[in-house]
Parts: structure tokens; sequence; C-alpha cells
């Protein structure tokens, strides 16, 4: 917010006025809405050129005519935002280097040296009329580098400002993201339920059996294309709530070895039309884990499928699982199967990204999975850990703290 100075109740400086502004030891421009110099003490005559001898009769002139020199720069501009929006501004040597063209005496050479100025434009006002105060000060090298100093400081935090602002936009569009996601989420499962449910019924040919056999395997597709979408928007739904903080844990003692066998048969299949072998290392004495049942089969379930999904025919898929009393439960899904490389390993927990091999550009995926395991798993105040190399498998590993375990 600028300030707003007052002049004495005249509209032009009176003589004792201008008597007392002869005597401050810097230069004072005063100038009107026309931009005429109504007032320019004698600190400013002594510095002008010796070449121009109607210094102390600038008065009345423009201030173009007075000092052509600042005509379209920044002291300038300074002047029309005082006019136009009541703005003051300060004007340091290395923003706005001699924007007046004043000059001194060196004592050691006498030559004449460009005076280094910081400048001050102030919105000034009385009666009704409105004026702009230009103070002009000469700085020595040591001040003038303080004042740099000053200004980097000011544009520093002002970079901080815009940072912060930008900051709070990109905060609140990935909160309309989410709730975008959310709300399509929504409104595609209604429909997409419809059509698991009838294309199941087709397939199972529970109102009679098809004219054409082709066409029961095209309702299996359907139902089974189906599936996997409701699982992606399931996934995308999950995300959008975590992101939005809105998703609510429904939190119970989950029997760990049970909720890994149910996982484990339900990958199964998929497992043995690739020739993969599924090893359980834990044993049926694990502690109970306290946390919503439903999400923690999700995390097993995407692992798991994960696992499958990028270890090549023959390959192994072990789902390990310990605890050490009064240490966290550990539940680790290794593979053998194509790795990731260490530089891709943050990109992978990245919603929608993947690591970038031939392999993963012929695999179907939205790279969701592995995001949704880490957030669900950090619900649960846990955090995901990922060791892997390529061509030599990927071990993922949920850790979940000490609070979380009940004694079986």
């Amino acid at each position: 917010m600028s300030v707003v100075h007052h002049l004495a109740p005249r509209s032009r400086p009176g003589l004792l006025f201008e008597a007392v502004l002869d005597q401050v030891e810097n230069g004072i421009i005063i100038i009107d809405e026309r931009l005429t110099v109504l007032h320019c003490n004698s600190w400013i005559a002594q510095f002008r050129p010796e070449n121009q001898e109607d210094d102390i009769h600038l008065e009345g002139h423009h201030i173009y005519e007075a000092f052509p020199e600042i005509e379209g720069k920044q002291l300038d501009k300074s002047i029309h935002a005082v006019f136009d929006y009541a703005v003051g501004s300060i004007l340091t040597p290395d923003y706005a280097r001699d924007p007046l063209s004043l000059y001194q005496t060196n004592p050691d050479s006498g030559e004449k040296e460009p005076v280094t100025q910081i400048i001050l434009v102030k919105p000034l006002q009385s009666q009704g009329e409105r004026y702009c105060m230009i103070q002009v000060n000469a700085v020595t090298t040591s001040t003038a580098r303080e004042a740099i100093l000053h200004s980097q400081a000011m544009r520093m935090f002002e970079l901080a400002e815009n940072l912060k602002v930008a900051r709070d936009m990109a905060d609140e569009a990935n909160r309309a993201k989410s709730e975008f996601l959310a709300l399509m989420s929504h409104e595609l499962r209604t429909p997409l339920n419809a059509i698991i449910g009838f294309s199941d019924l087709l397939a199972q040919e529970m109102l009679g059996p098809h004219s054409t056999a082709q066409y029961k395997e095209y309702s299996s597709d359907i139902h089974n294309a189906g599936q996997h979408l409701l699982q992606v928007i399931n996934d995308i739904l999950d995300l959008s709530k975590i992101e939005a903080g809105k998703m609510e844990l429904h939190e119970e003692d989950v029997d760990l070895p049970e909720t890994i066998r149910s996982v484990e048969q339900m990958v199964r299949p998929t497992a043995n039309a690739k020739g993969l072998t599924i090893t359980q290392h834990f044993s049926d004495d694990l502690p109970e884990l306290y946390g919503d049942a439903r999400a923690f089969k999700q995390m097993l379930l995407n692992l798991i499928s994960n696992a499958i999904k990028f270890t090549p025919k023959g390959g192994d898929v072990d789902i390990y699982a310990s605890h050490e009393e009064g240490g966290p439960l550990i539940i680790t899904v290794k593979d053998s199967g194509i790795g990731i490389a260490e530089e891709d390993i943050p990109h992978i927990m990245e919603p929608f990204r993947q690591a970038d091999t031939q392999f993963n550009r012929n695999t179907e995926g939205t790279g969701l999975g592995v995001t949704l395991v880490k957030k669900l798993t950090e619900l649960h105040d846990g955090h995901m850990n990922i060791c892997s190399e390529l061509g030599l498998g990927t071990a993922v590993s949920l850790s979940f703290p000490p609070e979380r375990l009940r004694s079986a």
C-alpha cells in the first residue's frame, strides 16, 4: 500500500517551502499531472552540466524538456505509475543506473563523473490535486553496494511470494484434477457394471445357448475387458480420493496369512497360464494388521499382479512376510522378471508412469498400481521400498510399524 504525502495547502509550494527544500541534502523535483516541473531545488542544480545555464529556472517546463534523458526510461514509467495508480517506487543503482544526468567533480582527477543515485518516486496530494515528488540521493560506492543488496533482497522476497502463489495455484489445480477424476470415475462405473453383468450373463448362456458359438467367446472378451477397465477406474478413484484427502480407512484386525493366500488364489490362473511358480514364505503365527482389509488386499493384488505381468514365462514369484518381536511387519513380493533400471525407480512411483523398456511398451497398464500401493501403505503409517536390477528381477517391500500390529 502506498503512502500518500500531503503538500502545503497551496497548489504551488510557497517561497518558505522552496527555501526549506533548498536546504535539504538531496535533490527534490515536484511535478504535476501534466508532467510540468513545479519546483526543482538547488541540490539538483549544482550537479547539472555546466553548459545548462537555466538550471534554476526549470519550473514551468515539461519534465521531458527539463530532463530529456528520462523519457521512456524506468524513471519515466515510475512517474506514470504514481499518477495512474498512486504507486511509489525506489530506483536503485543496479536497476536504473544514473537515470538523471547529474555530474560531480572527482577531487583527485578534477574530472566530471556521473553521480550514482538512488531515486524515490512518491505520490503527493493537496486540495484534491495530485503531484509527484522525485527525491534523488547521491550515494558512495559502499552505500550503492548496500542499495543493490537491498534491492536484490527485495526481489528475492518478491520471487518467493510469487513461488508461493504458484504453489498454491498448483495445489488448487491438483485438487480440482482429483475431484474431476473422482467424479468421472463414479460416472463411468455405473454403466460399466451393467456391461460386465450383461456380458457375463451372455457368456454363461443363462438365457439359452448362442446360435453361433463365437458369440460366447465375444461375450467373455467383453466381460474380461470390462473387468480390467473397472479395475483401472477403481485405481483412479482411490488415488483421487487419497490426493484429495478424502480417503477413509475402515480399520479392523486383518488376518495376514488368510488374506495373502486369498490374493494368491485370485492371481494363480494368470500365473499358471504363463508357467510361473508362485511360492509363499511365511508362518501362520504372523500378528494381525490393524488396517483397512480391502485396501490391504488391493496392495497385495497390485504387487503380485505386477510381478506376474513383468515376469517372462517360466519365471518365479515369491511372497515373503516376516516379523520380529517389537519390530515392523515386512511383506515382500519378489520376482525374477525384467527388473527396473535404478534411475527409473523414482519415476514408477509417480502416477501414470512406467519404466521405459521394450517389454513395458508391449504390456498393458496405466502405471497407477505402484503409486496406489505406496499411498495406501503411507495411509497405514508404513512405507514402501523397491530394490531392482535390470534383467535380475524386482523386490517390493511394504513395512508396517509395530503400532499397527496385534499379537496372534
